[in-house]
């Protein structure tokens, strides 16, 4: 009962009252772990957000059901969302290459939610032509799929990155020239 109680809360935004109903709650698994990581995570606690995912994911089988997989592939992308709140880009870039493998490409938002997030990791690893890359592909499986690219506040966050990266200060025009370009160079590199 607390499970669903704290799963609710968390689900609503509530992630106080979702971590003090799942601390309370004694359900083993790796569903109570994964709600109460993620919660954390969200709270900005990090470090105890990491420690629950782990457990989660330990729990969780790669090749358990379908639930179980969702699950984890979950917690695969809090925990890489909370590696990269605290700029540990190699454990961030690692997690999340996990979750997007996870991510059907018929989920395209998730899935493209996933290649910027794991983009940015990959940037702040120096990998720039890597990053330049999965925004292309990001973009790519928006287009294909009609949704606006530019509504996704992580696709803009990483192309804003790209820009930064790709031209010198001095140079740059406006947001749009730099995404252009970013997008050209990885279209060449493909």
């Amino acid at each position: 009962m607390m499970l669903r109680k704290g799963v609710r809360l968390a689900k609503r935004g509530d992630f106080n009252g979702a971590v003090e109903t799942l601390e309370k709650d004694e359900t083993p698994g790796g569903k109570r772990m994964y709600w109460l990581g993620s919660s954390l995570v969200m709270l900005g606690r990090y470090e105890e957000g990491i420690a629950r995912l782990d457990q989660a994911l330990t729990m969780l089988k790669s090749d358990g059901a379908a639930k179980e997989k969702i699950l984890r592939r979950d917690a695969l992308y809090a925990l890489g969302y909370a590696h990269n709140a605290l700029r540990k880009w190699n454990l961030a870039r690692t997690v999340l290459t996990e979750a997007v493998a996870l991510t059907p490409a018929s989920d395209a938002l998730e899935h493209a939610k996933g290649l910027n997030h794991l983009a940015a990791a990959t940037l702040h690893c120096s990998d720039t032509s890597a990053a330049a890359v999965l925004i292309a592909e990001s973009l790519t499986l928006l287009s294909s799929k009609n949704i606006d690219a530019k509504s996704q506040s992580a696709s803009i966050k990483a192309r804003a990155l790209l820009q930064r990266r790709f031209e010198p200060k001095d140079q740059l025009k406006s947001r749009k020239s730099g995404v252009v370009l970013a997008v050209a160079q990885a279209r060449k590199g493909m």
